[in-house]
């Protein structure tokens, strides 16, 4: 803390002053984020590179990044194919859930039906809280008093 015995501060201390706090800030900042930001690689979440795109994208870098050719060819050629495969892929469980459900409604067996209806649609999560209050009875006694005003 800035203390002078008349009062007043130089202005040079003060801007030692704040420069020094500056600099223990950021220094505060940069540990915090050294211990709890996770460092990445640029790029590194491009979920759609498997090992062969990976290599041919380490052959394009080491050919010093062409725009043409083989080598570029090679690297457009293996993403697209990748990418391809986890569209079908994505493809194929939608067909996969949507067979079983028009099996399930052609079997005429109800039972099968609802169950593979809400093994895809229903959600396992129930709501548990109303208005920050998850007792029965005083959900109970909201929706009584919320709806009752509605109609009067």
């Amino acid at each position: 803390m800035l203390r002078c015995s008349d009062g007043e501060v130089a202005d040079d201390d003060v801007c030692d002053f704040v420069d020094r706090l500056y600099c223990d800030l950021v220094d505060v900042l940069l540990s915090c984020a050294r211990k709890f930001v996770p460092e990445r690689h640029k790029g590194c979440h491009k979920f759609w590179w498997n090992e062969a795109s990976v290599h041919s994208n380490q052959l394009w870098k080491a050919a010093d990044k062409p725009r043409q050719g083989p080598i570029f060819h090679k690297r457009q050629t293996t993403g697209m194919q990748y990418r391809r495969r986890i569209r079908e892929g994505q493809r194929m469980s939608d067909e996969v859930y949507n067979n079983e459900l028009h099996e399930a409604l052609l079997s005429k067996d109800g039972s099968v039906f609802r169950k593979c209806w809400r093994s895809k649609f229903e959600s396992s999560s129930k709501c548990i809280e109303v208005d920050r209050s998850v007792d029965a009875d005083v959900i109970a006694d909201k929706f009584v008093k919320h709806f009752s005003s509605c109609f009067m």
